[in-house]
Parts: C-alpha cells; sequence; structure tokens
C-alpha cells in the first residue's frame, strides 16, 4: 500500500512539473516600422561585436518596412511571445541577417554577414526588438531581417528595406 502512494504521488509530481514547462506558440507583432527611443545601457556586445542595446520610451514614427537610411535612425517591430503559462521565463534566439555586402566593422577585414545571441523573454509580455544604425559603416542598403526562434522552431521573420 505504500508503495501505491509513493508511486501516486511521483505520478502527480510529474504532471505538475510537466504541466509547468513553458511552451511557447507563437509570436504576434503589434507594429514595425521606425522609432524613437532611448538608450538605457549598451554594455553587452553580440559574438560578433555588435552593441547589444537595452532601451526604454520606444515610440513609433512611422509604420513602414521601406526605412530611409540616416545616422541615429533607429527601426524594427513590437511583438508579444503567446504560450504558457503566462510569466513564465524563455530564451528565444534572435538572429540579424544584413544585405549581401554584409557590415564591415572599422578595423575588420572580414564582413559581418548574420549575427546572433540568446534573449530572455516572458510569456505574454510584449517587446521591442530593432536596430539601430549610428556610422557610417551601419549605413547599408539593402534588405535586413531579424529572426526569432524558439529552440528549432522559427517564430517570425521581419524584414525591412533600407535605402538611401
Amino acid at each position: 500500500m505504500q508503495r501505491i502512494a509513493i508511486l501516486i504521488c511521483l505520478l502527480l509530481v510529474t504532471a505538475a512539473c510537466h504541466a509547468q514547462t513553458p511552451q511557447v506558440t507563437r509570436i504576434d507583432v503589434t507594429e514595425y516600422g521606425e522609432y524613437a527611443l532611448e538608450v538605457q545601457s549598451s554594455d553587452q556586445t553580440s559574438a560578433q561585436g555588435i552593441a547589444q542595446r537595452t532601451v526604454n520610451n520606444v515610440k513609433q514614427l512611422q509604420q513602414t518596412r521601406v526605412i530611409h537610411l540616416h545616422n541615429d535612425l533607429h527601426f524594427g517591430f513590437r511583438y508579444t511571445v503567446v504560450g504558457s503559462p503566462i510569466g513564465a521565463t524563455v530564451t528565444l534566439r534572435k538572429v540579424v541577417i544584413y544585405p549581401p555586402q554584409g557590415l564591415l566593422q572599422p578595423g575588420k577585414a572580414t564582413p559581418i554577414y548574420r549575427d546572433e545571441s540568446n534573449l530572455d523573454r516572458t510569456i505574454g509580455d510584449n517587446f521591442y526588438r530593432g536596430y539601430t544604425v549610428n556610422g557610417d559603416w551601419m549605413m547599408v542598403p539593402g534588405n535586413w531581417t531579424f529572426e526569432l526562434w524558439y529552440g528549432d522552431r522559427l517564430l517570425t521573420s521581419q524584414t525591412f528595406q533600407l535605402v538611401k
């Protein structure tokens, strides 16, 4: 009888743990285009040496996928992570695919064609994913694509055409 009680407890604990495993269903893109924002911090860089910034006061200036290049340009999209349980933290992989000619950082010999890093996000919350062009070496016209992945699943792909 005691073994049966232990087995039942183990089954209940296993079921409870499984029920709490975060599941990401999709990404809902709520807006996109050009933005005004404040950089809160920029103390991290990706593996490719691209600055990773924390921003606040993000305000959409224009909903468009065609963006005119200029210094201090902020473009991207807002999105909500949809899944369960609400409030759970999940890790997404963010990928930026640059135009075919890539970005050539000052002092580097090889262009950067793509950049990847991880983001911790909360299911049910709204976030901004974007890019700040702040230097001549970043003023590269062409298609810039942002992807968000959960594990091996592509959740969204957002492409912007940057023009001179």
